[in-house]
């Protein structure tokens, strides 16, 4: 019998069973005296509505998680995704001052010929050679550090103060001095160019002065640690850390773990721990100013060993269980929410396939792989508990897995670099993170060119969860991996957030302070009433809290803008009627104060004898007296775990909108409710019946013919 007779057959047998079901369950109610209503249709409601809780990753990744690999982004970020303290190709500089050539080291950088070779002289001030100095290389990216590119140090191949840097690709490099001997200043740069196949010479000044930095590595107990590097960076502002100045670690033959960064000049900087000890965490990064003067400035630096209470151990291993570095992950609330996230060479700087995220309270967690290993399929996410103790999982990764390249451009095509992205795959119920990636990640140039690996065959959703400055973020975008050795290619452009057909919103208070968090949508205008939905946006669509806001790509016309979701305390739901012109060189501005007041209102959703029931997701519509919803009466949206606050409700009457249930309930019906002037505090009880036993064999039924006929 051919397939195509199989399945016909199928289907008959299918639909006899359902008819037969259908008879019963319809014998049974009549025998009982009772029958059941069909629950109310449901309204449709417009794509691309601001929900209520912000929708990302992650970002650097990771806040989702905005990851140097994400972070990041789930529901209600992470975020941007928070990138990683120390980058994976965050140089560590050990030099080993008055050692002899390290044996091999010339014949290593005659292989290294193929590509370019840069050869450093070292002078000081007076054309004297410097002994055992150390620089590092990176990427020249418009006068500021790119990606690291290599490193070298004098006793690389003799103390005679000249170091051979070789297997540097052909380009434009910026060269750092990154040690030197007490008594000479570090972390000059000087700009360099490298040809394939030939060899650079460069002469490299050192000049006198600068002090001496001591790291004291401690643990809990305050004793002394050994085998910490760290790494002396710029501070950019508020601690985050910059351009990369020196480098040291421990000396491998003392036990008093004292780490020496000598030759600093006076500034702002912040300290980053590249490599932990053995059994123990990197600690946070630690910002400092260094004032001028003479004698040694001194910081202490602790560990917390790896297995602390609050701590997730995660072991990474390949197909035949050996370890596999490279790998990133965050974890979330068992019910959304980002908390955290880490990447293998973070807590300890090695790339080991061993990470550690810490600081997690006792609960219920989702751990989720975010950044693969070169080569491996993403490891998926996985549930777990954080009790009294440190917990462990081991992820193990298979080879293969898609690769997803994309292009950032701006309005006019050109190259766009400084966004993050994250890929969710469409499942039953929903949506799953599954990978987030950000330009800046310090493995690959920032150019406007991101690359995601590991994507295992299915339906995805690519987002942006962080924008340039001065750009809109651009609409999700779905695309479909069909195999494992797929190479897919998406081109996203983000238009300049002056461009004409936006809508710039800037949310104040009375006193003009800037206000975070709020959401807006336009409708058509019809007659000074909302007709059909045009476009949205909420504050936190471009990756950052800041109180301004794009409704981009408005067709010229008049638009009624309406607030949905307003900050903590304040009332939303005011209507603006704004004009988008028919020419205009720019974008149209909207300012919207926000007045205190408003009800909260806590939403609950039951299920089977009024137990709490969470993952239920619905809108809320303004009534206007039909008990209908149309595009122009959406007013807000939220999601129950198994309850949700809003705030800021106005009085008046409402209709609640279920669009999403757990398995095993039957569709909710539309629901009224009513806000009181005056009133401060509400609850809202949304009640879910259970599905009978021969209605959810029916509907399984169903859901199967549906799938036999999409195959055929």
């Amino acid at each position: 019998m051919d397939r195509q007779a199989r399945v016909v057959r199928w289907m008959f047998a299918i639909l006899i069973v359902i008819g037969m079901l259908q008879w019963s369950a319809s014998t049974l109610a009549q025998d009982s005296g009772t029958s059941e209503t069909a629950a109310p249709t449901t309204t449709v409601e417009p794509t691309g509505i601001p929900t209520a809780e912000p929708t990302v990753a992650p970002t650097d990744v990771p806040q989702e998680p905005t990851v140097a690999a994400p972070t990041q982004e789930p529901a209600a970020p992470t975020e941007t995704l928070a990138e990683p303290t120390v980058n994976p190709d965050e140089p560590t500089i050990a030099p080993t001052v008055g050692a002899a050539a390290t044996p091999g080291a010339s014949s290593r950088i005659q292989a290294l010929l193929a590509d370019g070779t840069g050869v450093v002289t070292a002078r000081n001030t007076s054309d004297a050679p410097v002994l055992d100095a150390c620089y590092t290389v990176f990427v020249d990216d418009g006068g500021r550090q790119g990606a690291y590119a290599g490193q070298g140090c004098d006793s690389d191949d003799g103390r005679d103060g000249v170091t051979t840097i070789g297997g540097i690709q052909p380009g434009a490099y910026l060269l750092v001095g990154s040690y030197a001997p007490e008594g000479f200043i570090v972390g000059r740069e000087q700009q360099i160019a490298v040809t394939s196949g030939q060899t650079t010479a460069i002469t490299f000044q050192f000049a006198n002065g600068g002090r001496t930095v001591r790291i004291a590595k401690v643990d809990d107990g305050n004793n002394p640690l050994p085998g910490a590097c760290f790494n002396l960076r710029k501070d950019l502002g508020d601690g985050e850390a910059g351009d990369f100045v020196a480098g040291n670690c421990s000396n491998p033959d003392a036990t008093d773990g004292f780490v020496f960064i000598a030759g600093v000049v006076p500034g702002v900087y912040v300290l980053v721990e590249t490599q932990a000890p053995a059994g123990f965490i990197a600690g946070p990064n630690q910002a400092f100013t260094l004032a001028a003067g003479f004698g040694t400035f001194s910081l202490t630096v602790r560990n917390a060993p790896i297995n602390s209470p609050g701590n997730l151990i995660i072991k990474k291993t390949d197909e035949h269980n050996e370890p596999l570095g490279g790998a990133c992950f965050n974890v979330f609330r068992d019910a959304g929410g980002g908390t955290s996230g880490q990447c293998d060479f973070a807590f300890d700087g090695q790339n080991d396939g061993a990470t550690v995220i810490t600081g997690l309270n006792p609960g219920n967690y989702v751990l989720v792989e975010t950044l693969p290993t070169d080569g491996y399929l993403a490891g998926g996410s996985r549930a777990f508990t954080i009790m009294a103790n440190a917990a462990t999982l081991t992820v193990q990764n298979l080879p293969g897995g898609a690769t997803l390249t994309i292009g950032k451009v701006d309005g006019s095509g050109q190259p766009l670099p400084d966004s993050c992205f994250g890929g969710s795959r469409l499942v039953t119920g929903g949506e799953e993170f599954v990978v987030g990636e950000c330009d800046d990640n310090g493995r690959s140039p920032n150019d406007g060119t991101l690359v995601i690996t590991g994507l295992a065959p299915g339906k995805y959703i690519l987002f942006e969860s962080e924008t340039p400055d001065g750009y809109v973020t651009a609409a999700d975008v779905p695309f479909t991996v069909n195999g494992a050795a797929d190479n897919l290619s998406i081109t996203v452009t983000n238009v300049a957030i002056d461009s004409p057909g936006n809508l710039i919103i800037t949310k104040v208070n009375a006193t003009g302070t800037l206000l975070f968090d709020a959401c807006f949508v336009a409708f058509v205008d019809t007659g000074g009433q909302a007709g059909e939905y045009a476009n949205g946006t909420c504050d936190w669509y471009d990756g950052a809290w800041d109180g301004s806001m794009v409704i981009p790509s408005l067709a010229p016309g008049t638009y009624v803008v309406r607030e949905t979701l307003a900050p903590d305390g304040y009332r939303f739901g005011g209507e603006w009627l704004v004009t988008i012109p028919v020419t205009s060189s720019g974008a149209t501005l909207l300012r919207v104060e926000n007045v205190f007041g408003g009800t909260t209102v806590t939403f609950n959703t039951l299920g089977e004898n009024g137990a709490p029931l969470g993952d239920v997701c619905f809108d809320v519509h303004l009534d206007d007296g039909s008990g209908l919803a149309t595009d122009g009466s959406y007013v807000t949206s939220g999601c129950t775990d198994p309850d949700v606050t809003l705030t800021g409700f106005p009085a008046g009457r409402y209709i609640l909108i279920v669009n999403e249930w757990p398995a095993g309930y039957y569709e909710p019906g539309n629901m009224l409710f009513v806000v009181a002037e005056g009133t401060s505090d509400q609850d809202v009880d949304v009640q879910l019946v259970p599905e009978t036993t021969i209605d959810a064999l029916i509907r399984r039924l169903i859901e199967i013919l549906t799938d036999i006929l999409a195959s055929m």
